[in-house]
């Protein structure tokens, strides 16, 4: 019994070490982020411009590129569950007399659904994977939230949003935006109080 309880509130130590240890890195992780996209964002608002990439997609007629990197794509699909049970008694080992029943559930659930490449244009952001590919309209956007590993689509012609995993979310996410709403990436109207905006905008949602 004494052994019991040593390893019991040991496990506890550990599960409360590691609770810790992950919000840590966490925490730093954000940070760097933050950091990350706040000397991306003041490269764009010195140059007033974004700059254009190289890149392994066929761009259409006035498109350029200015983002790509390898990426994830998932999707919330439904996911049935069948939970049985049974009524009835037994008569020997391999008798049983009685019947079986179960109630059918459907869940939300989120799944891989390829590994490939996404790249942001000024028309499009275009995911390019082994088996599956998604070509998005900038025009067609509701919303682009952010995770800590990704940023999540909304758009007008699907119910369900994509969620696609990129190194830097802050960076997708604003470039995203700032492309949706100026007539020109490469000529961009910006004054230094929209960039105090952008970073106090940085600072709130890492503390997410």
């Amino acid at each position: 019994m004494e052994w019991f309880i040593f390893f019991s509130f040991l496990l506890i130590i550990l599960i409360i070490w590691w609770m810790k240890a992950v919000k840590i890195r966490t925490e730093r992780l954000k940070q760097t982020l933050l950091e990350e996209a706040k000397s991306y964002t003041k490269k764009i608002f010195d140059a007033k411009a974004l700059e254009p990439i190289q890149t392994r997609i066929i761009l259409k007629n006035d498109e350029i590129a200015f983002l790509e990197c390898k990426s994830t794509l998932l999707e919330t699909r439904s996911v049935r569950y069948f939970q049985s049970g049974s009524v009835g008694f037994r008569l020997t080992k391999r008798i049983y007399l009685g019947s079986r029943s179960g109630t059918s559930q459907s869940q939300e659930e989120l799944k891989h659904i390829d590994t490939g490449t996404i790249t942001l244009t000024n028309k499009r952001l275009v995911f390019d994977g082994f088996s599956n590919g998604r070509n998005i309209q900038l025009s067609k956007l509701i919303a682009v939230d952010i995770f800590i590993d990704a940023i999540k689509v909304t758009t007008e012609t699907r119910q369900k949003s994509l969620i696609f995993t990129v190194p830097n979310p802050l960076i997708w996410a604003s470039t995203i935006r700032i492309i949706a709403s100026v007539p020109d990436p490469l000529d961009l109207p910006f004054t230094e109080a929209d960039s105090k905006l952008c970073f106090d905008i940085f600072s709130a949602t890492t503390s997410c």
